[in-house]
């Protein structure tokens, strides 16, 4: 399972963002057979509707306990953002995970 949210709000799926707002969203992810026991290398690229990666998040888990995993990545979406379908990535190494779309207004 993933989803796009905002700060504020873990519990809802948005798939259009007003970028006036200049909200700080998180991408969740939820992954099942988690390898338990070590950590995981994560990194996500937030891609602009010009294919542009804008941000990019690069990061290190802590030990996974569970093989039920909840992690997320996090960028904040300005008013200067370009409007149009985004995407967002998420990575272990160059192996793509997740990805998922949504659209700035």
């Amino acid at each position: 399972m993933n989803q796009i949210n905002v700060e504020e709000d873990n519990k809802q799926n948005l798939d259009i963002i007003d970028r006036q707002d200049s909200p700080r969203l998180h991408f969740r992810v939820t992954f099942k057979n988690t390898p338990v026991g070590q950590p995981l290398s994560l990194g996500c690229d937030w891609i602009n509707p010009q294919g542009q990666i804008i941000h990019q998040n690069r990061y290190q888990t802590r030990r996974v306990e569970k093989e039920i995993w909840h992690t997320r990545c996090r960028y904040r979406i300005g008013n200067t953002s370009t409007p149009g379908t985004w995407q967002v990535q998420m990575f272990s190494g160059d192996r793509l995970l997740r990805e998922q779309t949504f659209q700035v207004k």
